[in-house]
């Protein structure tokens, strides 16, 4: 991901439910793939302005910036705003399947957290209906669910099963119900850089090895 002439690939964090993780997963990828030099943008498409409250929390850290846009303009504004980028991470508002549409169709890559959970299924089953009109405009378009906020419990087992029958691939990464992902949100940076020898660290570094590869292997 070095040649400056090619767009920016872009992964959008969407899903229709509030409080599923968006937030945290988009810091998670886009510092990491920061970390690795990569050269990085995340979109805060959010009205509600979480990541730039995460921004603005660690002012001293070095993390990728974050532009705020209208969820109704990425499709016109996305080209302008991540150009001279490599990658581009795009956090989603909830409860607004139009702009998530329109952020899903600007993307190559579409990322569902979700959780487990019977609400958070059922939201899950809801979101497909958004999934396949933006896969109506892009055939193409990669969605991936990312298990997050998962322990060990028989019930997060049970769901996983259940969300592979929805028919959308699981990322073979997940990240865990861990307190670090919210300490680091409040110190405006990543679980990397909060305690690189954590649990937490852990799983943000094997889901960057993982998105990493599938990036590569698309611009091939």
């Amino acid at each position: 991901m070095k040649d400056k002439s090619l767009a920016p690939y872009v992964i959008t964090v969407a899903n229709l439910k509030g409080g599923a993780g968006k937030s945290t997963v988009t810091v998670t990828i886009a510092c990491a793939f920061h970390r690795a030099g990569v050269r990085t943008l995340i979109v805060d498409a959010d009205s509600q302005g979480s990541l730039r409250t995460w921004a603005g929390a660690g002012t001293a850290n070095d993390i990728p910036p974050v532009p705020s846009l209208d969820g109704r303009n990425i499709a016109k504004d996305l080209p302008r705003i991540g150009a001279g980028y490599e990658l581009v991470v795009v956090d989603t508002p909830p409860r607004m399947p139009a702009e998530s549409r329109i952020a899903m169709v600007a993307a190559d890559m579409v990322l569902i957290p979700s959780e487990p959970g019977a609400t958070d299924l059922w939201a899950l089953k809801e979101m497909m209906t958004t999934v396949e009109e933006a896969r109506g405009v892009r055939p193409n378009l990669l969605v991936y669910i990312l298990p997050n906020r998962i322990d060990q419990t028989k019930l997060s087992e049970l769901v996983r099963t259940e969300l592979v029958e929805l028919g959308l691939p699981l990322l073979k990464s997940q990240l865990g119900s861990r307190v670090a992902f919210r300490e680091a949100m409040a110190a405006g940076c990543d679980v990397v850089d909060l305690d690189p020898n954590s649990e937490a660290a852990n799983e943000a570094r094997a889901l960057y090895r993982e998105l990493s590869k599938i990036v590569k292997e698309k611009r091939r």
